[in-house]
């Protein structure tokens, strides 16, 4: 189970939407999954597109 993200993500993440930067995330997670596993981590928010 997914439950912290990598030291730094956060951070680096907070960067690129101040900077206007639009965010997709991949995975071969199944869908509901993967979103489940941000949310868990407070990082849906930084994404624009799940793929």
């Amino acid at each position: 189970q997914l439950d912290t993200p990598v030291e730094g993500l956060r951070e680096w993440l907070d960067a690129v939407r101040t900077a206007g930067i639009p965010c997709a995330v991949a995975s071969s997670l199944d869908r509901r999954c993967m979103v489940e596993a941000l949310d868990r981590m407070a990082l849906s928010k930084y994404f624009k597109v799940f793929l």
